[in-house]
């Protein structure tokens, strides 16, 4: 493979990827509210959590169509009975926002609230309710579409790499090769 060809791969697997990576929660669910002129975005990849699965939460800040910069975001999950079962701040990466990972423990209703900040301090905050329902003994192990699409997203970078590697030799075994000729 040239060494052209393998740019080319390697920025239609970044276009093909960053939609996926940038939108966690187009195929899950969504609560979107307006606060103080801010639109707040948070998504979550299954509409029904269940107990025992992993559950993938992002949040998004916009103000009309304008990303809207913030540092990280302040989450904390709380139980009906007012247990707090998550609390921690997450940052915001450049590529992908800030996002994390969350098994329930237990069936139930819960609050997630979140607060968007800066260095500066607070942006604007915000909560919504979350249903969990109890794992059932016929659930599949199919994995969520968004699992699959990162195992996807994730063989498609290792081939990549791998790709990458190979021409970085290949040009240093030739650059090597006309030197002894």
């Amino acid at each position: 493979m040239s060494r052209s060809s393998g740019m080319r791969f390697l920025l239609l697997s970044l276009l093909v990827l960053l939609p996926t990576a940038t939108f966690a929660h187009v195929n899950g669910a969504s609560f979107e509210t307006t606060v103080d002129g801010y639109l707040i975005d948070s998504g979550y990849s299954n509409p029904a959590p269940t107990v025992g699965e992993s559950v993938l939460f992002d949040f998004r800040l916009r103000k009309g169509d304008v990303e809207v910069p913030f540092d990280d975001v302040w989450v904390k999950i709380e139980s009906e009975d007012k247990a707090v079962v998550f609390a921690g701040g997450l940052h915001n990466l450049p590529v992908s926002g800030p996002r994390m990972s969350y098994v329930f423990p237990r069936a139930g209703n819960y609050t997630v609230d979140f607060r968007y900040e800066r260095a500066t301090g607070p942006v604007v905050e915000s909560s919504y309710p979350l249903t969990v329902i109890p794992a059932t003994s016929n659930a599949t192990a199919a994995p969520a579409l968004v699992d699959e699409l990162y195992a996807l997203g994730g063989f498609v970078a290792g081939a990549v790499l791998v790709l990458i590697l190979k021409g970085k030799r290949r040009t240093h075994e030739e650059t090597e090769h006309e030197h002894v000729q």
